[in-house]
This record gives structure tokens, sequence and C-alpha cells, in this order.
């Protein structure tokens, strides 16, 4: 899957998957301003989902604050970002 990392005493996780791909922050954006507030300008899109503050840059690489559960982000990651 690549890597997760605890930020230290941060309650956030760091995940950088193993695959390149890069992701249209603006589709992701349409597809979640739907449902949950969000925020995006040309090098990231952030939202906010149970409980979680998501920051999804265009490389894949994602930052989820407010949990330092590594099981939990990969979940959350799988479910609004893709697998």
């Amino acid at each position: 899957y690549g890597s997760f990392m605890v930020l230290c005493g941060r309650n956030e996780v760091h995940i950088d998957p193993s695959v390149e791909k890069v992701i249209d922050l603006n589709i992701l954006d349409n597809k979640l301003k739907k449902l949950y507030k969000t925020s995006i300008n040309e090098y990231m899109l952030r939202f906010y989902a149970e409980n979680c503050e998501f920051t999804v840059f265009k490389d894949s690489r994602v930052i989820i604050k407010g949990t330092s559960d590594m099981v939990k982000a990969k979940s959350l990651y799988e479910r609004y970002i893709g697998g």
C-alpha cells in the first residue's frame, strides 16, 4: 500500500500510496462537496468527514487529521479516495 506514518503528537496519519497516480482534485471535489464541506486550490483539496479532516494532494498523498489509528486511516482512505 505504500507508507502510513502517524505524525508524532499530532493525532494525524500521513498516507503515501505505493502506486504513483494523479488525482483530479476537481473531480473528487465535485463528488464530495454534495455531502461534505470542501475547500480546494490548485495544490490540494481539504474536506471534513467522520470527525476527521482530510488533506488530499494531487499525487494521491493524504493527511488525515483526527485519528492516529492506521487501520482506521487506511479504511477512510479507501472509502473517500479509493484503494
